[in-house]
């Protein structure tokens, strides 16, 4: 019985090597991706500006910059939606 065990055991060891070595490979390079067009000047520009743009946005909605009443305390700020 152990011998038949022994046996059944190093006859289906092998199979998930098998099924491992049949797998593709995990570390095949993706493809490459395409090749995005050079941008003009201009257009670099207007990119630049509005990411400072969304910058700027994101410190104004931090709230650190609200208005102050006479007595020192922060205003209600009246934001547009």
């Amino acid at each position: 019985m152990k011998r038949a065990l022994a046996a059944l055991f190093l006859a289906l060891l092998p199979a998930p090597l098998r099924a491992r070595a049949d797998a593709p490979s995990a570390q095949t390079p993706p493809p490459p991706r395409a090749a995005r067009p050079e941008l003009s000047k201009e257009d670099q520009a207007m990119l630049r500006e509005m990411a400072l743009l969304e910058r700027v946005e994101l410190l104004l909605n931090l709230e650190l910059f609200e208005p102050k009443n006479s007595d020192g305390r922060a205003a209600e700020a009246v934001r547009p939606p």
